[in-house]
């Protein structure tokens, strides 16, 4: 019996797998290479295990690195429709909300211009690519905890693609504090979509604020379509 202590069979597994896709690549970027080569070049072999082996020695540091970059993050995320069915039930309580619709200010400097577009995708974002693990096994590759960040905030999983969304990142903010308030100037707000199931006192409440504060905004009224699985909006005549 060994007393030393034992490589999990898990672990054994992902670097035989890390191995066996450093492999694959180097044969597609290789064209000349031959497995007969590859085993019998013992260098070869011996700097392929030591670039996974530091590949390893590299994830926690970069674990530690996401989770506290994310934790000093704070995020706005925005969409570009507003009648989508499925939105107004998750996050405006069951159409009692409202959507609020921004436009950017084009001749002055504003935070929703920093709003980035979400991809969406079958699969998760990957560490390396094969143009990044070939520049790795020749020294030339370097980890780019910015963009694993970027790609973990941006790129979403393909079924939440319904939503059409955009993002506003925000690094750097105190984690004791769970959310921020941005200004934004008043010409900024241009509608206002009242969900077809709010409470009449809050959209008389709105509607005041609106003629007050926002009157560039326009109002809108949602309710049920009568023919089809969709809502419909009808703006709010102005006194």
């Amino acid at each position: 019996m060994n007393s030393g202590k034992s490589i999990p069979v898990e672990s054994r597994l992902g670097q035989t797998m890390h191995l066996v896709t450093s492999f694959r690549i180097l044969f597609k970027w290789v064209p000349n290479l031959t497995k007969e080569k590859l085993f019998e070049h013992q260098g070869l072999r011996q700097a392929i295990m030591e670039s996974v082996s530091r590949t390893k020695e590299l994830l926690p540091e970069l674990h530690i690195t996401q989770r506290t970059l994310l934790a000093q993050a704070k995020l706005l995320c925005l969409s570009e429709i507003h009648n989508n069915i499925l939105m107004w039930s998750h996050y405006a309580r069951d159409h009692t909300g409202a959507v609020l619709e921004f436009e950017c200010d084009a001749e002055r400097d504003s935070p929703l211009k920093k709003a980035e577009k979400v991809s969406y995708s079958k699969t998760m974002p990957r560490l390396m690519t094969e143009t990044d693990m070939v520049q790795f096994f020749s020294g030339q590759w370097r980890l780019n905890s910015a963009g694993i960040m970027h790609d973990s905030i941006f790129v979403k999983a393909a079924d939440w693609s319904y939503e059409e969304e955009w993002r506003i990142w925000l690094p750097g903010t105190d984690p004791t504090e769970r959310f921020i308030d941005i200004e934004f100037r008043k010409n900024e707000l241009v509608g206002v979509w009242f969900g077809c199931r709010m409470p009449e006192e809050h959209r008389a409440l709105l509607l005041s604020l609106l003629k007050d504060a926002y009157p560039n905004a326009i109002a809108y009224q949602g309710e049920k379509s009568a023919r089809q699985f969709a809502l419909e909006f009808k703006p709010f005549l102005k006194s």
